[in-house]
């Protein structure tokens, strides 16, 4: 599992079956835009500590090539946490 620390953005590429998380200290912050940039699968994610798990409820999915608004539940500490099962490059971008 790949952890990040940044302030407004992370691109990245996900390793097949293993979830990246991505840390914002941006305090406050609460919705964030994740893109998809992929052509073959489908990013899993979770923006309320857990980890996600391919194909399962409570996960937001974003499919290849398209991307997502998530709002986070804990403002003070950002995180959003993704998995595919394929290598999918990513970015996760700070919106307000």
């Amino acid at each position: 599992m790949a952890v990040y620390n940044v302030v407004k953005a992370k691109h990245a590429t996900l390793v097949l079956n293993v979830a990246d998380t991505v840390n914002f200290s941006t305090i406050g912050a609460s919705t964030f835009r994740v893109t998809n940039r992929g052509a073959l699968g489908a990013i899993f994610l979770r923006a309320d500590g857990i980890d996600p798990v391919l194909q399962a409820d409570e996960n937001y999915v974003i499919p290849n090539n398209t991307e997502k608004l998530v709002v986070v539940g804990d403002s003070q500490n950002p995180q959003i946490r993704l998995i595919s099962a394929a290598a999918s490059p990513y970015s996760v971008e700070l919106v307000a």
